[in-house]
C-alpha cells in the first residue's frame, strides 16, 4: 500500500481477452472503492510491519491512498467494479512524506505513535529508492492495484493496469514508477514492462516481522 505504492496481491496469470472498459472514479465511488481497497489489502506485508490495531490501519491507510490519487492523479476501475488502479501524476508533490497522508498528528491519533513511526520509516525508504531511480525526472507513480478477492485469478487487475499504462502516454509519455512490498509481485510488474531498479530492507518492525520494498521503473514508452 505506495501506502506510497502499497501494491495489493495480484494473480500473475495469463492475460485474457477482451480488455475491460475503464472509467475514472469520482466522489460518488468512494464508499464502495474504500471497501474494495480494505478487502484487497486485508493481508499485506505493510500491515504486518506497521503493526498496531488492524481495524484502524485497514480503515485509514487504504482510504488515504484513494484520496491521494483523486487529489494528485487518477483512480480507475473496470466495468464490473472488481478492480482499482490508483496513480499519482507528474505534477503531484515530489516528496509525499507521511504528513501528506493526513498529517503527522492525525496519523498518530489514528494509528498510534509506534505505528505511525514505522509507516514514516517505510515512506522514507520508498522516497530514497524512488530518488535513486529517477532523481528529479517527471514521472507517473503507481500507488496501488487492488482486485476484489472473489475476482482474483481472472486477469482483471492485469487488464486494468495495462489499460491505464496506455493512458499514461497522453498527453506526453513519461516513465512510470512503482514500489511493492510483495516479492511475488516483482515478476508480475516486470511482465508489464517494469524493470527492477532497487531494493531496501527495513528493520524496526514488531518482533519477528521484517519488510522489504522493491522499486521498479517502466521507461518512457513514447
Amino acid at each position: 500500500m505506495a501506502v506510497a505504492a502499497f501494491t495489493p496481491f495480484l494473480s500473475p496469470g495469463p492475460l485474457p481477452e477482451p480488455p475491460p472498459a475503464i472509467r475514472h472514479l469520482d466522489a460518488a465511488d468512494l464508499p464502495w472503492a474504500n471497501v474494495l481497497l480494505a478487502q484487497a489489502t486485508a493481508v499485506h506485508p505493510v500491515l504486518a510491519y506497521v503493526g498496531g490495531e488492524p481495524a484502524a490501519a485497514l480503515a485509514w491507510l487504504p482510504g488515504q491512498l484513494l484520496a491521494l490519487a483523486l487529489r494528485h492523479g487518477g483512480a480507475y476501475t473496470n466495468a464490473e467494479r472488481t478492480a482499482l488502479v490508483l496513480w499519482l501524476g507528474p505534477d503531484a508533490p515530489r516528496t509525499l512524506g507521511w504528513w501528506e497522508l493526513g498529517g503527522r498528528l492525525r496519523a498518530a491519533w489514528y494509528l498510534g505513535r509506534g505505528v505511525s513511526a514505522r509507516l514514516g520509516r517505510l515512506l522514507r525508504a520508498e522516497a530514497w529508492l524512488r530518488h535513486q531511480s529517477l532523481a528529479d525526472m517527471p514521472h507517473h507513480r503507481l500507488l496501488a492495484v487492488a482486485v476484489a478477492p472473489a475476482a482474483r485469478g481472472r486477469g482483471v487487475g492485469r487488464h486494468l493496469l495495462a489499460a491505464t499504462l496506455a493512458a499514461r502516454r497522453q498527453p506526453r509519455a513519461l516513465p512510470c514508477y512503482v514500489s511493492t512490498q510483495a516479492p511475488e509481485q516483482v515478476a508480475f510488474l516486470q511482465s508489464l514492462g517494469f524493470r527492477l531498479t532497487g531494493h531496501c530492507a527495513l528493520m524496526g518492525g514488531p518482533p519477528g516481522v521484517a519488510l522489504s520494498t522493491w522499486g521498479l521503473l517502466r521507461p518512457d514508452q513514447g
